[in-house]
């Protein structure tokens, strides 16, 4: 799934839907994760971003600010750099 084309989060009015991995390794939430907070379905942050081109601004800006986030919780890394070629995520990379 492509973060770009998620939409924006509205009111709750149905289920929480989970992306894949969200499912999986959990939706993180607090004032530390308030840059995946806004998309639905919900995010868990881990998913490996691709640069650009990127269709506007907008998704330029979105694209830095998920970059951004993560890097500053995985320890200076993007996702992209901590998934092993089978792409199941190596948590002792980070942590160890």
């Amino acid at each position: 799934m492509n973060f770009l084309s998620s939409p924006l989060r509205g009111p709750a009015t149905k289920p929480q839907e989970l992306t894949d991995l969200a499912k999986k390794y959990t939706h993180p939430t607090g004032p530390d994760h308030v840059v995946i907070s806004h998309y639905e379905p919900f995010m868990s942050g881990l998913t490996p971003l691709e640069p650009g081109p990127f269709a506007s601004v907008v998704d330029r800006d979105v694209y830095k600010d998920l970059r951004d986030y993560q890097i500053e919780r995985f320890r200076g890394r993007q996702t992209s750099s901590i998934f092993d070629r089978s792409k199941k995520l190596t948590y002792h990379r980070i942590y160890h």
